[in-house]
């Protein structure tokens, strides 16, 4: 078997991807769901987000590690993988190995130095330290996400790489996002 190039791959590192993405446009439904909530039951809705804002990062973080694979960088790459992994690790006592890599993250994302974690759900962002992510970069980075993978897999069906079969809304060469069933 021939060995393939990096780009005659693209394609199937980044259908790898498209689930994540799928993943990450209902996360943010579903954050703000529980944004709702906490105005009913604080409590209820603080670990409502906190579980959605832990799953929508690990989404991003998934896609950061597929496209990274096939060359393609975005500008908010390292806040998402600071954010997943201050949630992931860092809040639950989950230090590096290396106090390094924890400091390096707390200083990237603007931590108070005497706090174990500072994460803040609000309507429109989320704020980890002193640092603010707004919903809209986070769709804006999906609409990147979602436009690299339409790009990579149209060129892969002219290529015969993918063969379309279908309609454009169910084919996963579209690159287009399902819509979620009505409840």
């Amino acid at each position: 078997m021939a060995k393939q190039t990096d780009s005659t791959k693209d394609h199937i590192i980044l259908s790898l991807a498209k689930p994540y993405v799928i993943g990450a446009r209902m996360q943010l439904k579903r954050y703000g769901e529980a944004r709702i909530i906490c105005n009913e039951d604080a409590v209820l809705g603080v670990y409502l987000c906190m579980h959605e804002v832990s799953t929508l990062f690990e989404d991003l973080n998934a896609i950061v590690e597929y496209f990274k694979r096939t060359g393609r960088i975005y500008t908010d790459d390292q806040l998402w993988v600071d954010i997943r992994h201050h949630i992931r690790h860092d809040l639950r006592e989950e230090f590096d190995k290396d106090e390094t890599r924890k400091t390096n993250r707390a200083t990237r994302l603007s931590m108070h130095e005497h706090l174990q974690g500072d994460i803040r759900f609000d309507t429109d962002k989320i704020k980890v330290g002193g640092t603010e992510v707004a919903l809209y970069r986070v769709e804006a980075y999906l609409d990147w996400a979602n436009q690299e993978i339409t790009q990579v897999f149209q060129a892969a069906i002219k290529t015969g790489h993918i063969k379309a079969t279908g309609s454009p809304d169910t084919t996963s060469a579209s690159g287009e996002d399902p819509k979620p069933p009505a409840k």
